[in-house]
């Protein structure tokens, strides 16, 4: 059993952390949970000593609220501190008030009865006179240690509750923790992406270019070698060709330097079907959620073009409080199903490992909506 008087300690501090939750919820409405729920993570400590790391995800001061808002934590935290401002603080204060008055008024009853108003200790006074006053005390030690287990139980009660709410599980930390590897190790290959395409584009793509170039000029002059140099020099434009397909299918050019409504643009313009663009973007977002946004555009399209029969597709994207949506619809056959592709695994998987989401439709006959919702604020 943990010394008394943390337990004590932790009943009596959540006195005050329920009138601060009984004030704020109607203030402070939603985000109230969270301060609460912070306070509360600190206070396990007086009677559990196992760590109790917050649930909520790090974010910056612009996005905060819209993500707070989208965590299941923030809700429980809701739920908690109106459990917490309604009904528990005042158990906790009558469970406090009650076992200290209980153990002060009996360890010492003699110095209460002598000094307290007789009208205040019925029977006081006959009992100091008989003696029996004296035998109250050895029943406040026996009362003491009684309410010491009472008292323990009962916080361990109220921290196991806490931690229910407000801390996560084992199992959620390792999800939570998979989650953001996930997400590292996606940017880390975006960002691995561009590092190849800029060496390919401005190193062998830009000598290849030089030799073709070269080439093309020793055409030119007449002799014995003018064939084998007009050879080199298709062979040198193919090559070129292939190597400006392998960049832009990297990481494209167009998308770092010019941003997502000019990549989406370019991609359409490389569609065999044809494809409406419709974007109206405040401006440029973080490299990874172009690249996300890109990437899905790229594969819907991809998909329209070898699979669904399509004869025309429109891709729309906008920004809408605090979320970048982006629509690819085709009017093709539909039907499209998972199991037959890993396709669209693929680009669920992109997807969440961006803190998106992707929804589906395509009902045999068509047409076929793909849907990306992913949260972001502009940078630029």
């Amino acid at each position: 059993m943990p010394r008394p008087w943390r337990p004590l300690l932790y009943l009596a501090t959540g006195v005050p952390v329920g009138v601060l939750a009984l004030l704020l919820v109607p203030f402070a409405a939603l985000g109230s949970g969270v301060p609460v729920g912070a306070v509360e993570r600190r206070r396990l400590r007086l009677v559990d000593p196992r760590p109790a790391p917050s649930p909520h995800r790090p974010v910056g001061p612009r996005g905060w609220l819209a993500t707070r808002l989208r965590e299941p934590a923030t809700w429980q935290e809701l739920a908690f501190a109106l459990l917490a401002g309604v009904l528990l603080w005042p158990l906790e204060l009558a469970v406090v008030v009650g076992a200290v008055g209980l153990c002060l008024l009996t360890l010492f009853a003699p110095v209460v009865v002598a000094v307290a108003p007789p009208a205040a200790v019925p029977n006081g006074t006959r009992l100091a006179h008989a003696g029996v006053i004296w035998l109250v005390p050895l029943l406040g030690v026996v009362l003491s240690v009684a309410l010491a287990y009472g008292v323990t139980a009962l916080a361990r009660l109220r921290a196991a509750l806490a931690r229910a709410l407000l801390v996560p599980g084992p199992d959620s930390a390792r999800l939570a923790e998979l989650t953001r590897s996930r997400s590292r190790l996606v940017s880390g290959f975006d960002d691995e992406r561009r590092r190849i395409e800029r060496n390919l584009h401005d190193g062998v793509q830009q000598r290849l270019l030089a030799l073709s170039v070269t080439l093309g000029l020793a055409r030119l002059e007449p002799g014995p070698a003018a064939p084998l140099v007009a050879q080199a020099h298709e062979e040198a434009k193919a090559i070129l060709d292939e190597l400006r397909a392998l960049v832009r299918g990297i990481h494209p050019w167009i998308l770092t330097d010019r941003g997502l409504a000019a990549a989406v643009a370019d991609l359409a313009s490389r569609c065999a079907v044809p494809v409406t663009t419709d974007v109206d973007l405040p401006g440029r977002f973080a490299p990874q959620v172009e690249s996300t946004a890109h990437f899905v555009i790229g594969e819907a399209l991809s998909n329209v073009d070898r699979h669904s029969g399509a004869g025309q597709a429109v891709v729309a994207a906008r920004y809408d409080a605090g979320t970048l949506v982006v629509e690819v619809r085709d009017d093709g056959k539909g039907g499209a199903d998972p199991s037959r592709g890993s396709g669209l695994y693929g680009l669920a998987d992109r997807a969440d490992a961006a803190g998106a989401r992707l929804l589906v439709a395509s009902p045999p006959g068509g047409p076929t909506v793909l849907r990306l919702e992913l949260p972001c604020r502009p940078v630029g």
